[in-house]
């Protein structure tokens, strides 16, 4: 029952601690927590249970079936069948409620038949809350499902504006930070940022202080390090293995010295513009910068590398999610993303895609943000980062070769 800053709310582990909660009279329902006796078959059952979950989108919280309430009393456990019950919740989650919403499912066996027990369902604050099922926004009251009326939709939606101004505002802080000097940038730059909506203070500060402190911070990025790549380039984020201090934290560089500057290698008179960072701040904050979106092609000027752009953003969300589990932050993230010095420029042809028209000179810099779940960091980080750079990468006409970047079926072998 403890409550650590790891575990912001009690969440049931084993059968005994549904039994302690019951003695203590703790397990009722609140705005946090719904209990539901089963799940019964069929279309009408999955729409009912698809409103259970769409409620707590908006703050967060969590289903436990396998729980009778009982008007006069308080509720009894009552285990349920449990074989397909958690594929079957995840799948209703995922195809019901408008915009889908992810959630995880922990079964909890009955100490008298492990086939039956009980499904603990956590739906984490949604980044795309209200969620609709059947035209019908809900949100959760203090121990009810509830109808949102416009005018609480209206709030909600204006509510996520607000996130998303404060996911612009860190994004142009980064990019304000490029340690590349305006004067002698000839090539396009990429900035990726994703940050915790509700941070706890120094939730990441084993990772970029103290004793041990590089070990933790190779194991988020090797999270990152992990994605299937999209295609060739370099520098990339596996090339990053230079230790460095920031303000707010620690970085792993490519190409730049300690005191963030590019590395004084020179290619004859020229200054090499090819650097890469992961910075990880105390409060969780996650950023990825490249100064090589693009390169110099003989006769063809300066080239995008396209594919650069969904595999180092679903690098940094990887990362995110690592330090998500690791801290034990499981609610929204805002999600950003910019691109600079891209007027004018076309796309490398690469793998036989083809360059396409490339962008026109009034397209000026990129930037794109969105919000997210923690749930959703975790199961689809494909349509995350297709709604952060899924627009750019239409514009370059590179979408569809990129697809497998921006879903989240099984990836291609590579």
């Amino acid at each position: 029952m403890y409550l650590s800053p790891q575990v912001p709310r009690w969440s049931p582990q084993s059968e005994d601690d549904l039994l302690q909660a019951l003695a203590r009279g703790l397990l009722e329902e609140s705005h946090y927590l719904d209990l539901k006796r089963e799940v019964e078959p069929g279309k009408g059952a999955n729409k009912e249970l698809a409103r259970d979950l769409a409620q707590f989108a908006v703050d967060g919280g969590a289903l436990i079936i396998g729980v009778e309430e009982h008007k006069d009393g308080p509720p009894t456990l009552a285990p349920v069948e449990l074989d397909g019950l958690p594929e079957r919740v995840e799948q209703i989650a995922r195809s019901i409620p408008d915009p889908p919403l992810p959630v995880t499912c922990q079964a909890i066996t009955s100490a008298a038949d492990p086939a039956r027990g009980y499904l603990v369902v956590k739906i984490g604050a949604s980044g795309l809350a209200p969620h609709m099922v059947e035209g019908v926004y809900f949100g959760r009251g203090d121990r009810t499902k509830l109808r949102l009326s416009d005018a609480e939709v209206l709030r909600l939606h204006q509510g996520r504006g607000d996130v998303e101004d404060r996911a612009k505002t860190l994004l142009d802080a980064y990019v304000r930070r490029d340690p590349v000097p305006a004067l002698i940038r000839a090539q396009a730059h990429l900035f990726v940022v994703v940050a915790p909506v509700s941070p706890r203070r120094e939730m990441l500060l084993d990772a970029v202080h103290g004793e041990g402190w590089h070990k933790t911070f190779h194991q988020l990025k090797s999270a990152g390090d992990a994605v299937v790549a999209g295609g060739q380039f370099a520098p990339d984020l596996p090339s990053a293995g230079r230790p460095a201090r920031r303000a707010d934290g620690a970085a792993m560089t490519y190409g730049l010295t300690e005191d963030r500057r590019l590395d004084p290698t020179t290619r004859g008179d020229q200054v090499v513009e090819d650097a890469l960072e992961l910075e990880l701040s105390e409060d969780g904050v996650v950023r990825l910068f490249t100064s090589r979106l693009s390169d110099q092609v003989r006769g063809q000027g300066q080239l995008v590398f396209v594919d650069m752009i969904p595999v180092l953003t679903r690098r940094a969300l990887s990362v995110a999610q690592a330090a998500s589990e690791h801290c034990g932050y499981h609610g929204p993230w805002l999600v950003g993303v910019a691109a600079t010095g891209i007027a004018g420029l076309g796309a490398y042809e690469t793998r036989g895609w083809g360059s396409g028209p490339g962008l026109p000179q009034d397209h000026g810099d990129y930037q794109q943000v969105t919000t997210t779940s923690s749930a959703e960091l975790a199961q689809a980080p494909g349509a995350v980062a297709g709604r952060v750079v899924g627009r750019l990468l239409r514009a370059f006409g590179q979408a569809d070769a990129m697809v497998h970047l921006l879903t989240d079926g099984p990836q291609p072998e590579r």
